[in-house]
């Protein structure tokens, strides 16, 4: 689900103009979910009971994985298509490089 949303914001930021001239325009966004995925990162790794419990840990998660996602799509916005396009193929040829080597390699 993180993925898909991920995913999802990020094209927003890459196909569509107006998004991209007004992310250009005001990159105050970025510093804000900067500042918000770090408050989120600290929270989940200091306070044991936001982690731990039930609704807690999915608010916090959805938090961020929000401000991820928009760190990424604000990023983005800065590049080509076509630059993004191939760090995601990259990035998956990768990952399917080391499933299949890990999965060669079974202790």
């Amino acid at each position: 689900m993180q993925l898909a949303i991920t995913t999802a914001v990020i094209s927003l930021f890459v196909f569509h103009a107006p998004t991209i001239k007004w992310v250009l325009a005001n990159v105050w966004i970025y510093y804000v979910s900067i500042a918000a995925l770090l408050v989120t990162m600290i929270a989940l790794a200091c306070c044991e009971g936001l982690r731990r419990k039930s609704p807690g840990n999915f608010i916090l998660l959805a938090i961020f994985t929000a401000c991820m996602s928009l760190v990424l799509g604000v990023t983005c916005a800065f590049f080509e298509t076509w630059e993004v396009m191939l760090a995601v193929g990259i990035t998956g040829e990768f990952l399917i490089e080391q499933d299949l080597n890990n999965n060669n390699y079974k202790l």
